[in-house]
């Protein structure tokens, strides 16, 4: 399971433990609307074991989160049908998308988390380099042939 621990000026961590050792952390700040990633590391001995995705996935888990809570006292009234035809229509965009990137993720690792930090994540080039401990033109090489491929897979799903 994936714990938060911030401090009151939005400094923390997302942190994975076992047994009372903790086996992977991702160092975040929250800045207003900014959930920045600084550093993720997982030890040696959980390398391989999607714990680094997995403290992706809470933070992307915790973003989404806050999201929802700052919009939902704007939203209006949509009738049920409509809001079924959308949710239908993105639904299936989204699990294209989640199937083209697993794909993705299955033969290139580090494009699919280049996609995933920065389309899901939200982070800038050079915060991604900095998480995946790479230059920032090797992140932009990765995320134009990562958009590349991702929209070459998608356009032959319909």
């Amino acid at each position: 399971m994936v714990n938060l621990e911030l401090n009151e000026k939005g400094r923390g961590k997302f942190f994975i433990a076992e047994n009372g050792e903790q086996l992977g952390e991702m160092e975040v700040a929250i800045t207003g609307k900014n959930l920045i990633a600084y550093h993720t590391e997982v030890q040696p001995k959980a390398e391989g074991k999607g714990y680094a995705k997995q403290l992706l996935g809470a933070m992307v888990d915790h973003a989404r989160a806050q999201l929802k809570q700052k919009r939902g006292g704007g939203a209006h009234h949509v009738a049920l049908e409509e809001a079924l035809t959308i949710a239908n229509e993105r639904g299936e965009d989204l699990v294209a998308l989640d199937e083209a990137l697993s794909r993705l993720g299955e033969f290139d690792d580090r494009k699919s988390k280049v996609v995933e930090l920065r389309f899901f994540g939200g982070l800038s080039v050079e915060e991604t380099a900095e998480v995946l401990h790479v230059s920032p033109v090797t992140v932009m090489r990765e995320w134009s042939m990562a958009k590349a491929w991702l929209h070459r897979e998608l356009s032959n799903e319909y």
